[in-house]
């Protein structure tokens, strides 16, 4: 509810529609191909995530039930892109972390975002990224404590470990063909991600 709320208040602040809003700060970190509500023709190309009793095939709107009854438009879900344009938005995170130019936030911001505001039993938590905090997490057990991310319902997560200056996307429709925990398969992706990143570092 927290992120509804603040795409509200982005849109009024900023005296334009919120996909104006996204898709400006997406355009400056040259995340071209995100926004809201794709048109027929991405659609086709996107997967379907679910099959349910009220919409029936999900395929090309949002998934989320809250972003689908404010008609796909929403400070929490709704935006399509590619894994592209989801390392890129990564990006603009990890520069600041690793202390080289690149990503186009204010540093501060970025800085802040991925520090720990919260917790819950599972994760801490900064201003919209989860926190790596045990190696039962998705992010597996490979990637540093300093990694943040984000995990997406229908099967989605990226993950950037400031350490090794590396962002791991991974998108998927997993949820079409079942609500299961995929916990373990993202752990996986990440772990055998970071054993050939590090089989190719140059030796000290």
């Amino acid at each position: 509810m927290g992120f509804i709320a603040l795409g509200t208040v982005l849109s009024r602040a900023l005296g334009a529609g919120l996909p104006a809003v996204m898709q400006a700060a997406c355009t400056r970190l040259g995340a071209r191909e995100t926004a809201y509500r794709p048109g027929e023709r991405e659609r086709r190309t996107i997967p379907p995530t679910e099959r349910d009793a009220w919409r029936g095939r999900v395929r090309g709107t949002v998934h989320d039930e809250k972003a689908h009854l404010m008609n796909g438009i929403a400070g929490h879900a709704g935006l399509f892109g590619t894994a592209r344009d989801v390392a890129l938005l990564s990006e603009a995170f990890l520069a600041p972390r690793t202390g080289r130019p690149g990503g186009a936030l204010d540093f501060v911001l970025a800085r802040s975002a991925v520090e720990e505001w919260g917790a819950d039993p599972v994760l801490r938590r900064g201003l919209g990224w989860a926190l790596k905090t045990s190696d039962a997490n998705s992010c597996g057990a490979a990637m540093s404590f300093a990694t943040f991310g984000h995990t997406g319902f229908t099967g989605t997560c990226v993950w950037a470990d400031p350490e090794r200056d590396l962002s791991i996307v991974f998108l998927t429709n997993a949820v079409y063909f079942g609500r299961n925990d995929l916990r373990e398969v993202r752990a996986a992706v990440c772990d055998a991600v970071v054993e050939e990143v590090d089989g190719c570092a140059p030796s000290a």
